[in-house]
């Protein structure tokens, strides 16, 4: 079991969160974020990652002007994120180029169990430089997104409706 909460994290190189290898038990919340990843070095940058073999409920959060993704979601599924606050991800990680993309959540498929879910829910995203939700999970046998707010997205300009929930591999 592991339980991180309540805590203020500010001015980090890399990421502000990173918990891997927590496969029961596992909360990540209530929790405030400021400036994550200000050192910009690729694939070490999100306000919070859950990373390859964990299972974190993730929740309760706020994520405030990181240059990374607000949340990187790479575990074994079987978990929720909800309730979090994610604001201005990724918008001063190279903010004149569209090609280094940063999202407010975005889902990857590292260690995906088979069979697994995902719910992602209640959230508010405002300004992500990107897309609002990226999804890029095709193990995911089922993945609830409902009631999330999403403002502003970057991508509204070129990928119009699909900037808010993106999805790269087919569901």
């Amino acid at each position: 079991g592991v339980h991180i909460f309540n805590n203020i994290i500010e001015m980090t190189g890399y990421y502000g969160i990173q918990v891997s290898l927590a496969y029961s038990d596992c909360q990540v919340h209530d929790k405030t974020i400021y400036s994550n990843s200000y050192q910009g070095t690729l694939y070490q940058m999100s306000g919070i990652i859950i990373g390859g073999g964990s299972q974190c409920n993730t929740y309760n959060n706020k994520i405030i002007d990181g240059k990374g993704d607000g949340i990187d979601v790479f575990g074994l599924g079987n978990y929720k994120i909800y309730n979090n606050l994610i604001v201005n991800a990724g918008l001063t990680y190279y903010p004149d180029s569209a090609e280094l993309q940063k999202h407010g959540i975005y889902v990857g498929m590292d260690s995906t169990l088979a069979n697994a879910q995902l719910g992602i829910y209640n959230n508010t995203i405002v300004s992500p430089k990107s897309f609002g939700i990226d999804l890029n999970n095709s193990k995911l046998a089922k993945i609830n997104i409902f009631n999330n707010l999403i403002v502003h997205p970057g991508k509204y300009s070129t990928d119009g409706s699909g900037s808010f929930i993106n999805i790269t591999n087919g569901y």
